[in-house]
């Protein structure tokens, strides 16, 4: 205990519940409330006493402390997505600009495969007249070398022996 503060109070593992009970208790007034629920009912009826009574402050004392309780619930559940470092005007620029129509989140684009790119366009190789995938193995196995199956005039010149006039 610091001398100069005087006493910290150790509420750490205290419920709501149970530090409106003290509160009360100390003074002078028996709440007979066990549980949230019946501290609900309780201080909803000290509600009308205001603030010209000890128990009419502890009821707003009650609805602060619930409302604080909800509040931090919600935030906590909002880092959870957000995680702990972000920008309210970011938050708040993002959510002026999806009301307004300004973004839209696009849909994820497939990566289509060169087989698949084939088959829809239907391009076919020049040589063997097999779909686009072909080129490559079929250039290779008649000259033995890699060629880009982009290059028809050199796959052409490679099946009339033309090789060499291409290159």
């Amino acid at each position: 205990m610091d001398p100069r503060r005087g006493p910290d109070p150790d509420y750490q593992d205290c419920t709501l519940t149970d530090w409106i009970n003290r509160a009360a208790a100390a003074q002078g007034i028996e709440l007979d409330a066990d549980d949230a629920e019946a501290l609900g009912d309780v201080m909803y009826d000290c509600l009308q006493y205001g603030v010209d009574a000890t128990e009419g402050i502890l009821a707003l004392l009650h609805a602060a402390a619930v409302q604080a309780a909800e509040m931090r619930g919600r935030l906590a559940s909002i880092e959870d997505i957000l995680g702990d470092d972000y920008s309210l005007d970011r938050l708040r620029e993002l959510t002026e600009a999806v009301r307004d129509g300004r973004y839209v989140v696009q849909p994820k684009l497939k990566v289509w495969t060169d087989e698949e790119i084939a088959e829809i366009t239907g391009y076919k190789c020049q040589i063997c007249k097999n779909l686009k995938q072909c080129c490559t193995p079929h250039l290779k196995r008649l000259c033995g070398e890699a060629y880009d199956h982009f290059e028809p005039k050199a796959a052409e010149a490679s099946l009339k022996g033309e090789y060499d006039a291409v290159h």
